[in-house]
């Protein structure tokens, strides 16, 4: 069960959900429909548009969470909590969406 998750989890970090559906089905496709399994499968159904990591990967972007975590609290604890600052939610939630925008070397809006 190991490697499965192994190979599971190999097919999706460099291909994609499509991919890995693909692979799951081949591989497990002997199940009886009834299976739970089937219904663990529609999760990557619905979101195999938003799991592209092959193409993200190819492109040199970030595919997991920590670097975004690292930059909000980095970032935003030293834009919004700054000695003596007081930010309305509105105002710093403008301010880090040009930075985000700005450190990503994308024009601003």
């Amino acid at each position: 069960m190991r490697k499965a998750f192994g190979t599971a989890r190999a097919v999706l970090r460099r291909h994609g959900g499509a991919s890995l559906l693909k692979h799951l089905r081949k591989r497990f496709g002997a199940l009886p429909p009834d299976h739970p399994a089937w219904e663990k499968l529609d999760y990557f159904e619905k979101r195999k548009d938003n799991m592209r990591y092959g193409e993200c990967r190819k492109q040199g972007l970030y595919i997991g969470s920590g670097a975004v975590e690292a930059a909000c609290r980095t970032d935003v604890a030293r834009r919004c909590k700054q000695s003596g600052m007081h930010w309305r939610f509105h105002n710093a939630a403008a301010i880090c969406a040009l930075t985000a925008r700005l450190k990503s070397r994308l024009p601003a809006a």
